[in-house]
């Protein structure tokens, strides 16, 4: 293999080309087809030499989907590729193959992350470094949710263009690859399920029950109880059934008022349940003033209110009363034609802790709260992420997960009041307008805004979340809906998540070696001794580990036949986490192991000691434990990387060794089998999948007889 010198100016010129190499399917990837699928592309032998670290991979990329799912996080655009294999030109060979690519590259990007690194990343290999609405490279929107009157229009998808190299050795290789010695060159990518590839791009916040968002709403009730009479919203007494009710939808919104003065009545939403013309159930869904409509002075209902619906036509009115022990709280506004619910999600300070935040405000568990407004700055913070798109179905239940109620079509997202609020319009049949105008109801919905009520009344069990069912599958929004209220929220509820990989392509560097050495080249190839051809590789396996507290040890397989090694990295990953949009699938967890110790064949354990790594898996952990940041830095020295960061150890977890120092090597044929052997506390909560790296040379011979790879 031919090599450039260190003295550029006393070098032969070489010259070179680029040369587009396509896959033999040149369809259009989707997503949802793409688990398994399998991408050969083939470098021609004519090519003769080429440069693989300057021959990136090429495509246009696009991601869709409620929750603005993106690739990674944690290694951009190569989550996408499961495996990755390099063969000689007739396919007889296999010169590379890197198994769990992906993973590889995810724990790769962390050992050799910095901001210049990282902005590289972000500008060719669809690295999406934070959670921001704004600087997403994957989805754009004319406005934000934090300006003027917010967004309610569905996040657009961007095509994304990727240029970047592949992370193994043999593609990033600065030597000429002459391929005409190997008959050309054939890669093949299998690329992974989508729901390994992507991540919604706040993950888990607000997604399903166990993720929701715990919220001041416009209904709790007592300060030290959900509800009275066991529903999840406070029910009304019914004094009066009334007469001539639509049926149909059984469920349906009305304006109330107290009394027979709305001017000076406490005015509601009310959520009835009608059968055979009558109301047999009530619901107090918000109640207060209203802004640009009369009662202006309208005070909260209170225990004891009588309340009266207005009449239908040719009907009688429907009457009830607030029963003793319940305090509606919270004000509701309308405001003209853009009438829907509003639900105020963020936190203020009496609240932070329980309200609008995740995490127990820790280091591994760091308070991450849903956006807040600055007034000053007229920014929010910490950053313009929103966890919840148009066309959501916004879900509330009991902290429980209990008593759960489909709110409605999530139609608008802005600020109210400085808070981080929810525009929703509600998945039930209105009621006709009766030409009341104390009691209209308009044709969109209404319009509420969380207001009163305390930390206390949040805590004890309101919160809100969307389902991942809904985003993966899609849902029919609103179908009560006048059919031109809110289209457009209205088509995005039917949006499933997905991606679009086109033009797959590389660009492939060929470069024109002077005749004398391209002759050379081919007479050894010709010879008895053959021409020789060194390739650093990886040895890729994987093994179950069960969640089972105390030690546990688990082999290497394939390293014991390896005759040239460097150094193997293991990468704990969760099981749970592995096909699922909410989590990055491709990170290492700590899992409350205790330490670890290799066992190396006769040379017996390595080191000598157990490694501690407990404090990875504290509350707040520490950014590295010496002795086995040593390690792991030793196994990227021996494999031949320059690890430049080592500040998210206990975010993205593995465990290494080194086998030799920088350009030497074991023989670990000789040696013997090679195990990883881990002890975990009794507080140990995953199943994992351990995945093995282990770095080596290759040698490829090629003579007159054909080619021979050894390792």
């Amino acid at each position: 293999m031919s090599h450039l010198t260190d003295s550029p100016e006393m070098s032969t010129p070489i010259a070179s080309e680029t040369v587009a190499v396509l896959p033999t399917n040149q369809n259009d990837i989707e997503g949802s087809s793409a688990a398994g699928m399998q991408i050969d592309m083939y470098v021609a032998p004519h090519l003769s030499h080429v440069l693989m670290s300057q021959s990136p991979l090429c495509c246009t990329a696009s991601v869709r989907g409620r929750g603005q799912p993106v690739f990674g996080p944690s290694n951009g655009f190569h989550a996408a590729i499961q495996d990755l294999r390099v063969f000689s030109g007739d396919g007889s060979t296999t010169l590379d193959e890197t198994l769990g690519y992906n993973t590889w590259v995810s724990s790769l990007y962390l050992a050799t992350e910095g901001d210049s690194v990282n902005n590289e990343r972000a500008l060719f290999e669809g690295y999406q470094a934070n959670e921001s609405n704004e600087q997403n490279l994957w989805y754009g929107n004319s406005a934000t949710w934090y300006g003027g009157d917010g967004i309610s229009s569905p996040d657009v998808s961007k095509d994304v263009q990727i240029v970047t190299p592949l992370h193994t050795h043999l593609l990033q290789s600065d030597s000429f690859l002459p391929v005409s010695l190997l008959q050309g060159l054939r890669l093949q990518f299998i690329l992974a399920p989508m729901e390994r590839s992507l991540r919604y791009l706040t993950g888990s916040l607000g997604v399903d029950p166990a993720n929701a968002v715990p919220t001041t709403l416009n209904i709790p009730v007592n300060n030290t109880q959900f509800n009275v009479a066991g529903s999840l919203i406070p029910q009304l007494e019914i004094t009066a059934g009334g007469t001539g009710y639509t049926n149909g939808a059984a469920e349906y919104l009305r304006w109330a008022v107290v009394g027979a003065n709305p001017a000076s009545g406490a005015v509601g939403v009310l959520k009835c349940t009608v059968a055979g013309g009558i109301v047999t159930a009530a619901e107090i869904w918000s109640t207060g003033s209203v802004q640009g409509a009369t009662p202006v002075n309208a005070r909260c209902l209170q225990p004891g209110d009588e309340i009266e619906l207005a009449a239908p036509g040719g009907g009688t009115a429907a009457k009830f009363k607030v029963p003793g022990g319940v305090n509606p709280c919270g004000y509701m506004r309308k405001a003209n034609d853009f009438s829907i619910f509003e639900f105020r999600v963020s936190a203020d300070a009496s609240q932070v802790g329980n309200v609008g935040h995740f995490g127990a405000g820790t280091i591994s568990d760091p308070i991450r709260g849903v956006p807040q407004f600055n007034t000053a700055a007229a920014t929010p913070f910490p950053a313009s992420k929103s966890i919840y798109s148009i066309g959501d179905r916004l879900e509330i239940s009991d902290r429980a997960g209990g008593e759960v109620k489909s709110l409605g079509l999530i139609v608008g997202i802005r600020v109210r009041d400085n808070y981080y609020t929810l525009q929703v319009c509600p998945n039930v049949a209105h009621s006709p307008d009766n030409g009341s105008a104390d009691n209209k109801v308009l044709d969109k919905g209404y319009s509420l805004i969380s207001g009163v009520g305390t930390a206390a009344d949040a805590y004890n069990g309101i919160q809100l979340y969307v389902n991942n069912t809904d985003r993966v599958n899609g849902w029919t929004g609103s179908t009560a809906l006048p059919t031109d209220a809110y289209p457009e929220a209205q088509s995005a509820s039917g949006v499933v998540v997905g991606y679009t990989i086109k033009d797959w392509r590389m660009n492939i560097k060929r470069c024109f070696l002077p005749p004398a050495d391209f002759q050379a080249e081919q007479r050894a190839a010709q010879s008895a001794q053959g021409y020789n051809l060194d390739i650093a590789a990886l040895s890729c396996s994987q093994a179950n580990l069960a969640k089972i507290p105390g030690p546990t040890s688990t082999m290497v397989t394939l390293a014991s036949s390896l005759t040239r090694a460097n150094g193997t990295l293991g990468i704990p990953l969760s099981q749970d986490h592995q096909f699922d949009y909410k989590y990055d699938a491709f990170v290492g967890v700590a899992d409350f192991a205790n330490k670890y110790q290799w066992m190396v064949g006769t040379d017996g354990v390595a080191p000598q000691r157990q490694v501690p790594i407990a404090k990875y898996s504290l509350a707040n952990p520490v950014a590295c434990q010496i002795q086995h940041a040593q390690e792991w830095v030793k196994f990227w020295e021996a494999a031949g990387y320059e690890p430049s960061s080592l500040a998210r150890l206990s975010s993205n977890f593995s465990i290494a060794r080194a086998y030799s120092q920088r350009n030497m090597y074991m023989n670990l044929m000789a040696l013997g089998d090679v195990s990883l052997n881990i002890e975990y506390s009794n507080s140990t909560t995953q199943t994992k999948l351990l995945q093995f790296y282990t770095a080596h040379q290759k040698r490829v011979q090629i003579n007159r007889d054909g080619i021979t790879v050894s390792s």
